[in-house]
C-alpha cells in the first residue's frame, strides 16, 4: 500500500498540530502547577496573617468607637463656643 505525497504532508500536518497541542498542554500544566503553588502560600500567609488582622480590626474598632464617642462630646461644645463667638462679635459692632 502506497502512501501519496498528500497523505504524507496531512500525517505530518496532524504531527505537528499535536506536537503543537502538546505543548499548550505542557504550558497550561505548568500555569496551573504555578497558580497552584501561589494559591498555597496565599493561603498560608492569609492564614498567618489572620490574627494580626483581627487585632488590628479591633483596635481599628475600639478607636472608631472613641473617635464617635469624643465627636459626640465635642458637638455641643463646639455650638457652644459659636453661640459665645457670635456673642462677643454683637457686643463688639454694638
Amino acid at each position: 500500500m502506497a502512501v501519496t505525497r498528500a497523505e504524507l504532508e496531512q500525517l505530518l500536518s496532524a504531527i505537528s498540530n499535536l506536537e503543537n497541542s502538546l505543548q499548550h498542554l505542557r504550558t497550561a500544566a505548568n500555569n496551573t502547577e504555578n497558580a497552584s503553588t501561589t494559591l498555597a502560600q496565599q493561603a498560608w500567609q492569609s492564614s498567618e496573617a489572620a490574627p494580626t488582622f483581627q487585632r488590628n480590626l479591633a483596635t481599628w474598632q475600639t478607636d472608631h468607637n472613641e473617635l464617635v464617642r469624643l465627636t459626640t462630646q465635642l458637638i455641643p461644645l463646639l455650638q457652644e463656643a459659636e453661640r459665645e463667638l457670635r456673642t462677643a462679635e454683637q457686643k463688639l459692632s454694638s
